[in-house]
């Protein structure tokens, strides 16, 4: 199975705004010869692409970032004991 490290949506207008809050770009690095024949041009449609950093894994993201959360209470609750002794 290969390794895929880009992630394009087909967007129209009122999507764009909310995408490039998630991090996507119109800029697309993938070569065009990479998706023609995969992704249909729609008209008024805005194709957006998004680079997946290949240390993360994103089926494991949210737990990850609860457990960072965790932690870091942890350290902010230890570091409150400290100064407040």
């Amino acid at each position: 199975m290969g390794t895929c490290l880009t992630f394009d949506a087909v967007c129209n207008n009122s999507i764009v705004i909310y995408l490039a809050s998630q991090g996507f770009s119109s800029t697309i690095r993938l070569p065009k010869s990479a998706y023609l024949g995969y992704i249909k041009d729609y008209e008024g449609a805005l194709l957006m692409g998004c680079e997946l950093n290949p240390r993360i894994v994103y089926t494991q993201f949210s737990e990850v970032i609860r457990k960072q959360k965790e932690v870091g209470f942890c350290f902010m609750v230890c570091d409150s004991c400290i100064h407040n002794s």
